[in-house]
């Protein structure tokens, strides 16, 4: 087969680093609140999949509700949401690039985990710019829970996943002649 690239180590290295990516933004996404706030009327809770505001009592809201002075929230999901998917896009991409072998995978594979790196990444900082806001009208003070720590490194291997892909990709294209295959 012509024009396909040989499998180097780098490539092994990005398709590992992507399903590690992949882990942390599903677990940061899906296992729960990135921030929650106990007090002596419940729990409320902030999450990609979750809302629960205790007040006076305690309300469970769909994730699309939109609070006057929280639409910074719907803003964060919005980022992580296209950031999972292009996490899914680079886990399908780094299985085609030590498969199909060919240089238009590797291409797209460095652009779509910069794409994911970028969506998580200004969700991840929009949450830390107004997280301090959830408090507001609750007793006790709230923290920052583990999801989003999980979602924080799933951004910051994406970033490194598509730099290691790049220097792949930079490598293959400076060994590379018409003659490699596997054949």
């Amino acid at each position: 087969m012509v024009n396909k690239f040989k499998v180097i180590t780098l490539d092994i290295v990005s398709v590992v680093l992507t399903i590690v990516a992949f882990i942390f933004q599903n677990v940061g996404f899906f296992a729960g609140a990135w921030w929650k706030n106990e007090n002596e009327v419940g729990t409320s809770e902030y999450g990609m999949t979750e809302l629960r505001i205790c007040q006076i009592w305690c309300v469970d809201r769909s994730v699309l509700d939109i609070d006057g002075g929280r639409e910074w929230i719907f803003a964060v999901r919005v980022f992580e949401v296209f950031g999972e998917i292009f996490v899914w896009l680079a886990l399908v991409l780094a299985i085609l690039t030590v498969t199909v072998r060919r240089r238009p995978i590797h291409t797209a594979l460095i652009y779509i985990h910069g794409a994911a790196a970028v969506f998580i990444a200004v969700g991840v900082f929009i949450f830390l710019g107004f997280q301090s806001k959830l408090n507001e009208g609750l007793d006790g003070t709230g923290s920052v829970k583990y999801p989003f720590s999980l979602s924080l490194l799933g951004g910051i291997t994406c970033m490194v996943t598509s730099v290691i892909s790049g220097f792949g990709l930079k490598k293959h294209l400076l060994e590379w002649d018409d003659d490699d295959d596997d054949e």
